[in-house]
């Protein structure tokens, strides 16, 4: 199920479950609405917040490799940028580009 619009709240965080052989709860799924009317709907897109959130675990990861690594596992930016939010992921930039550094602090004591 996908939030489209509502002038009254805020979109909510699309959420998925599967009719086959009864009812299983997937949880929160990362797709747009375009996607889900489109048939976009694999197993592996709802885990990929959660691969996003590994990648970016690692201390300070550069931006652009990132982007392009989470490109070819077919995570979106908008997965990453949620992902970067709720793990507290700060940009830094350097004098060659900029890089996302997690807070093990915030991380473990938000």
């Amino acid at each position: 199920m996908v939030h489209n619009k509502s002038n009254f709240f805020e979109v909510g965080t699309p959420i998925a479950f599967t009719l086959k052989d009864g009812f299983t709860w997937i949880g929160e799924y990362d797709i747009t609405l375009d996607e889900l009317l489109d048939g976009g709907i694999t197993p592996q897109r709802g885990r990929h917040r959660e691969r996003a959130k590994e990648l970016l675990a690692d201390g300070e990861v550069s931006s652009i490799e990132t982007y392009e690594q989470t490109e070819a596992e077919g995570i979106s930016r908008r997965t990453l940028e949620r992902a970067k939010s709720e793990l507290g992921v700060r940009s830094v930039q350097f004098s060659d580009g900029w890089a996302w550094r997690l807070d093990m602090y915030i991380c473990f004591h938000k």
